[in-house]
């Protein structure tokens, strides 16, 4: 989670090491993503899920009403 001029973001990072001939670091190479929306829907998903869930256990307090 970073704080930039547009407010909170979140990023996912890769690093690699860049080895020389005697394999030893000389370098990183990092790529990093902005995953912001990804974890908005994760979130959205999450709440859904619960609320879901909260209903289902809720409708299990009815009685049943037998079928013929």
């Amino acid at each position: 989670m970073c704080i930039t001029v547009n407010g909170i973001r979140y990023f996912q990072w890769n690093a690699i090491a860049i080895p020389n001939d005697k394999r030893e670091v000389v370098e990183i190479q990092q790529v990093g993503r902005d995953i912001t929306e990804q974890q908005a829907a994760l979130h959205d998903r999450q709440l859904t899920e619960a609320a879901y869930a909260k209903v289902k256990r809720n409708f299990a307090l009815f009685p049943k009403i037998p079928t013929q």
